[in-house]
């Protein structure tokens, strides 16, 4: 009976100093995956930020053609982007890279000179394209190609 209790005992012990390994392992690699991610950040789906940044950039393109033709010149109004809310995003590839179309809302208001203009829940729909290393992003705009049948893809980096 004593030299059952004894191996009983041995072996409770090895199940408890393997599960105490264990947890050092799953501890050790947890640490080490909060170290490595923390040192280089790779967005894989874009975050709020990012979309709002995307919207930016294409209401100033959009601003800065419109004042093209207009006025045969540029001038870029103050405008923020409030409440912006995302109702979609689907993966997709443009360009042989990974992309995502992206859809939703947002609150509008521009800066004039005397007053102020607001729209609410103007809706959206961008295309982020994120580049081959993962460190950038960039707003895809689609164009009709010369045939008309064809879409090109145009990108400007989101700084």
């Amino acid at each position: 009976m004593g030299n059952f209790l004894l191996l009983k005992s041995r072996n409770y012990l090895k199940l408890f100093s393997l599960l105490k390994m264990r947890r050092f392992y799953l501890l050790l690699v947890a640490i080490l995956c909060l170290v490595v991610s923390g040192c280089g950040v790779k967005l894989l789906i874009p975050d709020m930020v990012l979309v709002k940044q995307a919207i930016a950039l294409q209401i100033t393109l959009d601003q800065k053609q419109v004042d093209r033709q207009l006025f045969g010149s540029e001038t870029l109004p103050k405008f923020k982007l409030q409440r912006v809310t995302i109702s979609a995003i689907e993966p997709m590839v443009i360009q042989n890279l990974q992309s995502y179309q992206i859809r939703g809302s947002y609150d509008f208001t521009l800066k004039l000179s005397q007053r102020e203009w607001q729209q609410q829940q103007n809706p959206f729909e961008v295309y982020l394209q994120r580049q081959q290393r993962g460190e950038t992003w960039r707003l895809a705009r689609p164009q009709i190609g010369e045939g008309n049948n064809e879409i090109i893809w145009r990108t400007y980096l989101i700084e």
